[in-house]
């Protein structure tokens, strides 16, 4: 029960990034040569006092990628101090006994 759990939230949070993907990209004007930056980030809270983690990311081609297991508040503060803003975030509660997900997403 809990495999297919995971392969359930797996796959919907993989939805999720290549949704936002694309809307952000659908508002890229090619014809400007506006070059936007865009991140999504999804990180893990597992334990109360554990690390709070990257456990999927997404970026643009003009933007930094960020590596899985990277401590989330260090690639959100590199990201900040890049000029890349936070736009949206969502948490995501998964019950007790699985760890909750936060997605962010950031545009620059």
């Amino acid at each position: 029960m809990k495999k297919s759990r995971f392969i359930l939230l797996g796959g919907s949070l993989l939805a999720l990034i290549f949704m936002v993907r694309s809307i952000i990209f659908s508002n890229h004007s090619v014809a400007g040569h506006q070059t936007r930056r865009a991140v999504i980030l999804v990180c893990v809270v597992g334990e109360i006092d554990g690390p709070i983690e990257i456990t999927a990311s997404s970026s643009s081609a003009h933007a930094p990628n960020i590596a899985n297991g990277t401590d989330c508040a260090q690639a959100l503060a590199e990201l900040r101090r890049k000029g890349i803003k936070i736009k949206d975030v969502q948490f995501k509660p998964r019950g007790e006994g699985s760890p909750n997900f936060i997605i962010y997403t950031l545009q620059g």
